[in-house]
C-alpha cells in the first residue's frame, strides 16, 4: 500500500492556500477597468500633443500590471499604474527637455494638473482618495547603442541619462513565467479533500508569479512601519526570483509546488553579484535585457539596503518553513495574517475556499489532487469532510 511522504498533503494544501491568497491580493474587475480607462485617458492625451516628439512617440506599460505581478499595498485598496512614454525625434534633446516635454503636456490639462508631482524619472498623477490610484509616467528616449531595443530615461538628479528596458524586460520574464517545472506526483495516493479546491474555469498564473506576488507581499508586511526606504525594491526580488525559477525548472524535480517556493526564494541570493576586491562589497543584479542598468545600484550607496534584504530572505525562509507545522484552516489563515500576508487578505482566503470548495463540489469539480501555484491534475472526487471537520 502506497502511503503519503512525510507532509505531502500538508504542502499540497497549502499550495492552494498560497493560490487563493495571491487571487485575493489581485485587482478586482472594478479596479482594473478603472486603471484601463485612466491609462487610456492619459494615452490618449498625450499622443494627442501637438509637440511631434510626443506625437510621434510610443506609450506603452511597465512594471507589475504589466508582468502580471500586482499586489495590493498592505492594508489599503490603492494600486499604482506605471507607464512609459517614449518620445521620438528627441535624440538630441538634453534629459531634462524630455522630461520636461511630458510635464508640459500633463500640465496643458486642467484635470492632471491639479494631480501632477514631480519624482526622479516620472511624473506622478495622484488620483482621488476614492479611486486609492496613482499614475507614474516615466519618459524615454531610445538608446541607439542598446541592440535589444532599450531605452533611455532622464534621471533628473544627475542631469543624466539612465538606460532602462521594460518592455523588453517584460518579454524577457514572461518567457522565464512560461516554464514549468518537472512534479513528481506520488501516484496511488489520493490526498484528503482537505485540500482547498479551485473551479477549472479559474485562470492560474503560474508558479513564477505567483513566487513573486508572495514575495512582494511578504516584503511590505515585514516592512510595514520602515519609513527608511531599505526595503526591497520588486524589481530585485522580480528579477532574481525569475532567475532562481528558470534553472530550477529547468535542472530539478518537486513533489509538488510549496517545494518548488521554498526552492526558488532560497535560490535567490546565487543571483547576485559581489566584487569584494575593494574591501567594500559591491553588489550587481543586471538587468538582464539592456547594458549599464543595475538593480542593486542603491545597494553599493546605501549598504543597510543589502542588509535588508538579507534580513527579507531570511524571514522569508523562515517563516515558509514554520507554516509547514500549522495544520487546520483557522490555524493557517491566521498564521498566513500574521506572517505572509496581513490579516485582511488573509482573511479574504478562507472565504474563497469556502466559496470554491461548495462551487467545486456543486459542478462535480471537487478533485483530490488539483490545487497549486498555477498547475491543475486530478481525477474529480465525491465528499463533504473538509478541512478535517
Amino acid at each position: 500500500m502506497t502511503t503519503n511522504p512525510p507532509s505531502f498533503a500538508q504542502q499540497r494544501y497549502l499550495s492552494g492556500m498560497l493560490e487563493l491568497l495571491c487571487q485575493s491580493m489581485e485587482l478586482t474587475a472594478t479596479q482594473y477597468q478603472e486603471a484601463q480607462a485612466k491609462y487610456e485617458a492619459v494615452s490618449n492625451w498625450l499622443a494627442d500633443s501637438d509637440d511631434p516628439r510626443l506625437a510621434s512617440g510610443l506609450i506603452f506599460p511597465q512594471g507589475s500590471m504589466r508582468l502580471g505581478t500586482t499586489v495590493k499595498p498592505l492594508g489599503r485598496d490603492e494600486f499604482d499604474i506605471d507607464l512609459v512614454s517614449q518620445l521620438g525625434y528627441a535624440q538630441t534633446d538634453s534629459p531634462n527637455e524630455v522630461y520636461g516635454a511630458i510635464g508640459s503636456r500633463l500640465s496643458a490639462n486642467g484635470t492632471y494638473k491639479a494631480l501632477l508631482e514631480r519624482k526622479n524619472r516620472c511624473w506622478r498623477l495622484n488620483y482621488a482618495e476614492s479611486s486609492g490610484l496613482h499614475m507614474d509616467i516615466t519618459p524615454a528616449i531610445r538608446n541607439v547603442i542598446c541592440t535589444n531595443d532599450g531605452l533611455l530615461v532622464p534621471d533628473r538628479e544627475l542631469s543624466d541619462w539612465s538606460p532602462s528596458n521594460p518592455a523588453g524586460y517584460a518579454d524577457w520574464f514572461e518567457e522565464r513565467a512560461k516554464l514549468r517545472p518537472t512534479m513528481l506526483f506520488v501516484e496511488g495516493v489520493t490526498l484528503r479533500a482537505d485540500i482547498a479546491p479551485l473551479p477549472e474555469q479559474i485562470q492560474l498564473k503560474g508558479p513564477l508569479k505567483r513566487i513573486v506576488q508572495l514575495c512582494k507581499r511578504h516584503r511590505d508586511l515585514m516592512f510595514v512601519d520602515d519609513n527608511t526606504g531599505a526595503a526591497p525594491i520588486s524589481i530585485v526580488l522580480t528579477t532574481l526570483a525569475a532567475h532562481a525559477y528558470e534553472r530550477l525548472a529547468r535542472t530539478a524535480r518537486f513533489n509538488n509546488e510549496y517545494e518548488l517556493v521554498a526552492a526558488v526564494i532560497r535560490a535567490m541570493p546565487d543571483f547576485i553579484k559581489i566584487d569584494e576586491s575593494s574591501g567594500q562589497p559591491i553588489y550587481v543584479i543586471d538587468n538582464p535585457t539592456t547594458d549599464g542598468e543595475n538593480f542593486a545600484e542603491r545597494w553599493n550607496d546605501h549598504p543597510e539596503r543589502a542588509q535588508a534584504f538579507y534580513r527579507w530572505y531570511g524571514r522569508m525562509l523562515t517563516d515558509l518553513d514554520k507554516l509547514m507545522e500549522v495544520h487546520g484552516r483557522d490555524n493557517v489563515v491566521r498564521y498566513l495574517g500574521e506572517h505572509i500576508a496581513g490579516t485582511r487578505d488573509a482573511g479574504k482566503v478562507a472565504n474563497l475556499v469556502t466559496d470554491r470548495v461548495t462551487a467545486a463540489r456543486e459542478k462535480g469539480l471537487l478533485k483530490s489532487a488539483t490545487v497549486g501555484l498555477g498547475l491543475t491534475t486530478g481525477q474529480a472526487v465525491q465528499g463533504n469532510t473538509f478541512f478535517g471537520k
